[in-house]
């Protein structure tokens, strides 16, 4: 049994924006903007740039290999099943591990509205959308959208508000600690408008995958950009830079300054709270699909690969999200975020890898100008790459090693096994 084409080019957009919407802006932005000040507009514009050239990469793989599921399959069919392999699980662990601080956030801004605890909160948000994607893609994608078109309203009249509230000297330094901050910050800024590719591992369940795709990425990337950059602007302009340092819910700290009473605080939580559902919602998805594709070509376990009535692959379902409880409760917010910029920028620059100039088997030809855009991709990610904080590093490294050691059990179990049959 398969998965179902449910999806069509608005649900795919909603996947998309809700993958990227919650991810970043709404938990790191307090962390670019104490990092590099002002100037972390600037850092969000780098990562913006890096995202779509990135997304143009992944159009193109899309048209090469229409329908396929993702950074996986495509570094599966280009390069073969190992270089697949070690991509899909970098791929994996990145999600993971992002997961921690999107459920954390999650958290966090509901304890401004109740006062429990924050990790118990994440912990039910993940129980609860675990069981509503078990039980089909039709009602987590409804779930999705309506999440999605709400958000996008109040958020645009939430900037509108706050831009009449912004007080210039506040960007003044507008580069306090450096141009160095600004790159480093840059990692957070890219990492913040991550999240569309969960519209390349939905494929198979897109309608008219070869045209819905590739218009979903520029579109998802470039209706958030608009927003984020927005968004950062008047944080830095309604509030000195120094007052989002530690913050764990930074988006509440700006707009509580604007609105000025509990009222509307409680109004922002609520607002970025569902965002950060409809982010989850989409980490799910990715999740278990490349977990998923990683099981039916024998990387892991075939038990992953067993898809219900539904068209849903539930072990795979039940298997990341009791992973991501375990990181929820294990983890911080400093090491969430190095952690998957690591991961997210090495299978981005491995799945860039997969095209021309660097695959001269590549299927289809392109033309120089892509091709430059493809290198220069490749150099940008690993310029921001190397300028990841060392605790990212070994994290990433980490998790390589555990899927190193999965892969060849995997592979003993499979050789021990065919021998029994001899």
């Amino acid at each position: 049994m398969g998965f179902k084409k449910e999806l069509g080019l608005f649900t795919a957009i909603s996947l998309g924006i809700g993958g990227i919407l919650g991810a970043g802006i709404f938990v790191l932005s307090g962390v670019a903007i104490s990092q590099a000040g002002p100037a972390a507009l600037l850092s969000f514009l780098i990562g913006a740039t890096l995202s779509l050239m990135i997304g143009f990469a992944y159009v193109e793989l899309s048209k090469a290999y229409p329908g396929q599921g993702g950074a996986y399959d495509y570094a599966r069919l280009s390069r073969g099943p190992n270089y697949g392999f070690f991509t899909g699980w970098i791929y994996l662990g990145a999600w993971v591990i992002a997961s921690g601080y999107v459920t954390l956030g999650f958290g966090e801004y509901m304890s401004e509205l109740t006062g429990f605890p924050a990790v118990p909160i994440g912990i039910l948000l993940i129980v609860v959308l675990a069981i509503m994607n078990l039980l089909g893609v039709r009602i987590s994608s409804a779930f999705q959208l309506g999440l999605i078109v709400s958000e996008l309203i109040l958020l645009f009249i939430v900037i509108a508000i706050s831009f009449a509230k912004v007080d210039f000297s506040n960007l003044t330094p507008f580069v306090p600690n450096g141009p160095f901050a600004v790159i480093s910050a840059s990692l957070l800024g890219f990492l913040s408008l991550t999240g569309w590719d969960v519209i390349a591992v939905a494929s198979k369940e897109i309608k008219n995958a070869g045209r819905n795709v590739p218009l979903a990425i520029f579109i998802s990337i470039i209706t958030v950009s608009i927003i984020y950059i927005g968004l950062i602007f008047v944080m830095t302009g309604i509030l000195p830079y120094q007052a989002y340092e530690n913050e764990a819910a930074p988006v509440v700290v700006a707009v509580s300054k604007v609105l000025g009473n509990r009222l509307s605080t409680i109004i922002i939580a609520l607002i970025v709270s569902i965002a950060l559902a409809a982010t989850a919602n989409a980490f799910i998805m990715v999740t278990s699909r490349t977990l998923y594709s990683l099981s039916e070509e024998g990387h892991v376990p075939k038990i992953f690969s067993k898809i219900n009535a539904r068209g849903v692959p539930w072990v795979s379902v039940i298997a990341v999200n009791l992973l991501k409880i375990g990181v929820l409760i294990f983890g911080n917010l400093y090491l969430y975020a190095q952690g998957t910029g690591f991961l997210y920028l090495s299978s981005f620059i491995l799945t860039l890898l997969c095209l021309p100039p660097f695959n001269k088997n590549y299927k289809r030809k392109i033309s120089l100008i892509r091709k430059l855009i493809i290198v220069f991709s490749v150099l940008l990610s690993a310029f921001v790459l190397v300028n990841n904080s060392t605790e990212g590093i070994i994290y990433g490294f980490v998790w390589m090693i555990i899927g190193c050691i999965a892969f060849f059990l995997t592979k003993k179990m499979s050789t021990d096994r065919k021998t029994t049959d001899l």
